[in-house]
């Protein structure tokens, strides 16, 4: 048996609502960047969901196009079935990583995902963040540990 067999074996067991987590096969391609081929990147993707900083402000999209107004700093969106986080690494280059997750049965499953919800921070914000923490076996113990949480959507 797996180790994401045994977790969601044992989590049928506890009082705890394990209908959040869902056994899945995480497919990850990262890229590195300049400010130009991130613009470029960002505008054949259409219209996305998410939010993404820039030195000047936030824009949080909800099937909409992005435009940029200033230096993009890092962001989260969703696009189809495909996920995507930014980052600024400095010196003009922008790490850019793809996430596709895939439900699964657990013997194929390469990590746990758990819903998570965040609240949007803002005076005028009622939404929440939606996310899927991801948990893997630890390699020496097997142990369940997470390294990331992939946004996923926003909710209300």
């Amino acid at each position: 048996m797996s180790s994401i067999q045994q977790w969601l074996t044992d989590l049928e067991k506890l009082a705890v609502d394990h209908s959040k987590f869902q056994a899945v096969a995480l497919n990850v391609e990262t890229q590195v960047l300049t400010q130009q081929e991130l613009q470029e990147k960002i505008q054949q993707l259409g219209a996305i969901t998410g939010w993404i900083q820039e030195t000047s402000k936030v824009h949080t999209l909800d099937q909409q196009i992005f435009q940029k107004t200033s230096f993009i700093l890092n962001g989260e969106w969703v696009q189809g079935d495909v996920k995507y986080a930014v980052e600024h690494l400095g010196r003009n280059q922008w790490e850019l990583k793809q996430y596709q997750l895939q439900a699964c049965e657990s013997e194929q499953a390469t990590h746990l995902a758990e819903k998570i919800v965040h609240c949007e921070v803002g005076a005028k914000s009622t939404r929440h963040l939606i996310y899927q923490r991801l948990w893997q076996p630890e390699k020496e113990t097997s142990a369940p540990i997470s390294q990331i949480a992939i946004f996923s959507g926003f909710q209300g």
